[in-house]
């Protein structure tokens, strides 16, 4: 076959229209499950539950102690989350083995969106049944990014990683930005929303299950990976093998252990920012649901611009430098958050606190994901990207605990914004640390496949 082939280059051409096809596929799936991370992690659910929901009264009791709404939804995320970092990787490594990450990404979406609409059906005082459908479809959204991640090795060379990265988490903000501003004219206009009585948030919980899995079709009719076995013992056997072997081999890989506990560390703030910053607004600064919308429209305009600009950094000057800007700029957020009103005008100041939060916001959670997906072989993507999710699900378990017993002993919200500072301050010294190259080859070695990072 000569080089002037027309079948060569009609092959090639196809190649390229299917990475391309993929890519945006790749793109479309978090323009649509951000409406879940807007609305019920973020925005009106977590507000809801926290004053409405479990906050009647004073607070639940529970074993005979009243205990307030946020330290119940700070507990709540800390459960839910310490399940997902048990069942991350060996969900990854099984789905590697067997070749079944498409239909569990397909049953996890389905399951997490038809309980976000649900949570529709959850009235004040309901404290019981609103977490229970909560952690169901929190747990089926955190293990579904967990295999979502796990595509991003197959789409592109690891030297665009970082631009593929940030433009999905752009996407992902637009898409939140959309959802929100439909949020607002609901909330706006409630007397047109019929669908729930006149409870305009709880239409703004269903919109946000329909929202996601409308948007997830394109990514879920793809065709996953082929089986990586075909004898041996079953996927599950198969991948809790592989899960054991990757354990007891991390201790010859220093840089990328380090790595990992570093993002466990420092994730934990960016993650406890998320869920607890409209549930200050509200308590500490007066914010109402429409206000919050608003506020939130800022911080998805702000992380759709930011995204992008991390991943074209981290591509030209590396990754781990990127980082520890992002951590630096958090550190200053934090003690400004917990200081708000210094200059005099509190709500103001937080307004401008939204803003440079979401720039940075999307840039440390797309760039820490690139930076990862250079290293990981294609074959164990779903694996590591398990490993991956154990540091980002028990930050997402221990930050808010932390968070909420604080507040808790402390009487109020602003005395535990200091614990977040301290989230960034030890991840970024164990990230300085890490070595961006020998991280890559340690994973290479700890698996034995074909280098993918080149430096």
């Amino acid at each position: 076959m000569s080089a002037g082939d027309p079948t060569v280059g009609t092959g090639a051409g196809a190649l390229r229209a299917t990475k391309r096809g993929a890519i945006a596929t790749f793109c479309i799936y978090p323009f649509g499950d951000h409406a879940y991370a807007t609305t019920i992690l973020a925005v009106l659910y977590n507000q809801y539950f926290v004053e409405k929901v479990a906050g009647l009264g004073g607070g639940v009791s529970i074993l005979g102690l009243s205990v307030p709404g946020a330290t119940v939804y700070t507990w709540l995320i800390s459960i839910t989350m310490l399940g997902v970092a048990v069942a991350g990787p060996l969900l990854g490594a099984w789905c590697d083995a067997a070749g079944t990450r498409m239909p569990w990404l397909r049953g996890l979406c389905i399951t997490g969106a038809a309980a976000t609409v649900a949570l529709a059906s959850v009235h004040p005082g309901e404290w019981i049944h609103g977490s229970i459908l909560f952690g169901v479809s929190y747990g089926a959204f955190a293990l579904a990014s967990v295999l979502y991640n796990a595509i991003l090795p197959e789409l592109t060379s690891q030297d665009r990683m970082g631009r593929v990265s940030g433009l999905a988490w752009g996407a992902g903000y637009l898409g939140g930005a959309v959802v929100l501003i439909l949020d607002l004219v609901i909330l706006s206009q409630p007397a047109r929303v019929r669908f729930f009585g006149d409870n305009a948030l709880q239409a703004c919980f269903a919109l946000a299950g329909i929202w996601w899995i409308v948007f997830a079709i394109p990514l879920l009719v793809r065709k996953g990976p082929p089986p990586r076995i075909s004898s041996g013992g079953a996927g599950l056997t198969v991948g809790l093998r592989e899960v054991w072997t990757t354990l007891r081999g991390l201790r010859r890989s220093p840089h990328f252990l380090r790595y990992m506990i570093a993002y466990l560390i420092y994730n934990d703030g960016v993650q406890t920012i998320v869920a607890t910053a409209s549930i200050f607004a509200a308590a500490e600064l007066g914010f109402k649901p429409r206000e919050l919308v608003l506020l939130f429209l800022l911080i998805q305009v702000t992380g759709l611009v930011g995204s992008p600009i991390a991943g074209w950094l981290a591509d030209r000057l590396g990754h781990k430098p990127v980082l520890l800007v992002h951590i630096a700029a958090f550190i200053a957020i934090t003690v400004w958050a917990r200081w708000t009103g210094i200059f005099g005008a509190p709500v103001t100041e937080f307004w401008c606190i939204g803003g440079a939060g979401g720039l940075f916001l999307g840039g440390i959670q797309s760039v820490s994901r690139s930076l990862l997906a250079r290293w990981v072989p294609q074959e164990r993507s779903g694996e590591i990207f398990g490993f991956f999710a154990v540091s980002g699900r028990f930050a997402s378990a221990f930050g808010p605990l932390v968070f909420g017993a604080m507040s808790w002993a402390a009487g109020g919200l602003r005395p535990a914004i200091l614990s977040v500072s301290l989230f960034f301050v030890v991840g970024g010294a164990f990230l300085f640390f890490v070595d961006e190259k020998k991280g890559g080859e340690e994973l290479v070695a700890l698996r034995g496949f074909e280098p993918r990072f080149d430096g």
